[in-house]
C-alpha cells in the first residue's frame, strides 16, 4: 500500500494525501540545504540527520552490536561478502546510522527504527555506499532492503 521509508513519513499522509489537499508542505519534508549539498554533491546521496534526537554509539558500541547481529546473519550473506571484514564494515555502517537505544535486529517489533545516516537525493530513502564483491565501483545500496 505505502513504500517504507523507515518511518520518515506519515503513512496516513501517503495514503490519503491529507498535506496535498490543503496546500500544506509535509511536515517531514525540509527544504534544502546548500551546506548539506555541497557535503554530498557527486556522492549521489544526501544527509538528513535529525540530530535533535539522535545519539550516535561509541566506536566501541559499534563493534559490540556488529559481534551482537553477526551471530544472526544469513549464510547467503556471508557468502556473498566473501569475507567477515567486508560483512563487518557494513554492519558497522548501519549501526553508525541508527540511534545507540535503536536495534533493527535483536530490538522490539513495536518500535520503529530511524535512519540517521545518509539517504538517496531523489526518494530519501536509507542508503549507504559500497563496493560489492566482484566489482571495482562503488554502487548506493538501500539499507531497509
Amino acid at each position: 500500500m505505502f513504500q517504507c521509508k523507515m518511518c520518515s513519513e506519515n503513512p496516513f499522509e501517503q495514503m490519503f494525501g491529507e498535506a496535498k489537499k490543503q496546500g500544506k508542505d509535509r511536515p517531514g519534508k525540509k527544504k534544502k540545504d546548500p551546506d548539506r549539498q555541497k557535503a554530498t554533491k557527486g556522492t549521489g546521496l544526501s544527509s538528513r540527520k535529525h540530530t535533535t534526537n539522535w545519539t550516535p554509539r561509541s566506536e566501541e558500541e559499534v563493534q559490540q552490536t556488529v559481534k551482537k547481529w553477526e551471530e544472526y546473519v544469513h549464510s547467503r550473506a556471508r557468502d556473498f561478502f566473501g569475507s567477515d571484514a567486508k560483512l563487518e564494515e557494513v554492519l558497522s555502517e548501519v549501526a553508525k546510522g541508527i540511534d545507540r537505544n535503536a536495534d533493527p535486529v535483536l530490538g522490539s517489533a513495536d518500535h520503529c527504527v530511524f535512519w540517521y545516516s545518509e539517504v538517496t537525493g531523489d526518494d530519501f530513502q536509507p542508503a549507504i555506499k559500497l563496493i560489492k564483491p566482484g566489482e571495482t565501483e562503488e554502487s548506493t545500496t538501500y539499507v531497509n532492503r
